[in-house]
């Protein structure tokens, strides 16, 4: 590759990085899913606090028991319906919408808020180190590369 080739590539990976990005996470939507899921089964929120806690003790109870991993904390979750509905839709090269097509899902952003959806800085990191920054590094160096 040519000098000015590999300029080229450069001026084309400037270009439509911002495209590159989204595209990125659109293909890596299940493992971002799956870190959104992990940080509910934790009992977090998007600011790193806590989704909620439960109105009756016998059922925090119970549900402390079901999953240990949120402490007796809200987790969004019973039968699995909200977690395996949840959705990563490309709104623009700028902007993505993650929320769950399960008929719950409205009441519960009533009731806990919109901060249940989307990674807090621990949750994001994780996904960004391990999942969408060696993706999105390999999709550059092609374009850069000529690949």
């Amino acid at each position: 590759m040519t000098i000015y080739q590999k300029l080229q590539a450069l001026k084309e990976l400037k270009a439509n990085l911002r495209v590159m990005a989204m595209d990125t996470l659109v293909d890596t939507a299940e493992q971002y899913k799956e870190h959104q899921i992990e940080q509910w089964m934790h009992g977090e929120r998007r600011d790193g606090l806590k989704i909620g806690v439960y109105a009756n003790p016998v059922y925090e109870s119970d549900k402390k028991k079901l999953n240990p991993l949120a402490g007796g904390f809200v987790d969004l979750r019973l039968e699995g319906d909200f977690h395996n509905e949840l959705t990563l839709r490309r709104e623009s090269d700028k902007k993505f919408l993650l929320y769950s097509q399960d008929w719950k899902s409205p009441m519960l952003v009533k009731h806990y808020g919109p901060l249940i959806f989307y990674l807090n800085p621990k949750y994001l990191y994780q996904y960004r180190s391990k999942v969408f920054m060696p993706e999105f590094k390999k999709r550059c160096n092609m374009v850069v590369n000529g690949v």
